[in-house]
């Protein structure tokens, strides 16, 4: 039966010093709040196929739901044209950001999977 407590998961953290660095879940637990962690992918790691959309730059104040509706309906499309069967799932985060407003969208295709290598190099 295998010990998931001590599977080692890398991570993106500076802990004295260093930027990315391996815990085991306990590690992980001890460190703070997910807000300081990144999770880092390898080539060979299993992924749905994912994608962020971030525009730090284009919205000087709040955008109304029609404008953040336009821009999910425009990368919704471009994804239905890449994965024509696939599910895909939206999550979203909007908030003030320095001068403006960050508009995020981020996109899962639920039922396809791949690796990490294979995506970027799909993407390129």
């Amino acid at each position: 039966m295998m010990d998931k407590d001590n599977i080692k998961m890398e991570y993106r953290i500076k802990i004295n010093g260093a930027t990315k660095i391996s815990l085991t879940i306990n590690e992980f637990k001890e460190h703070g709040s997910p807000r300081q962690l990144l999770e880092m992918y390898k080539g060979d790691t299993i992924v749905k196929p994912y994608f962020d959309y971030d525009n730090k730059s284009e919205f000087k104040v709040e955008p109304t739901a029609e404008e953040l509706d336009a821009i999910n309906k425009k990368n919704i499309l471009i994804l239905e044209e890449m994965f024509p069967h696939g599910d895909i799932a939206i999550s979203q985060c909007h908030r003030a950001y320095k001068n403006g407003w960050k508009v995020s969208f981020h996109y899962a295709v639920n039922n396809i999977k791949t690796n990490v290598k294979t995506l970027n190099e799909f993407m390129k």
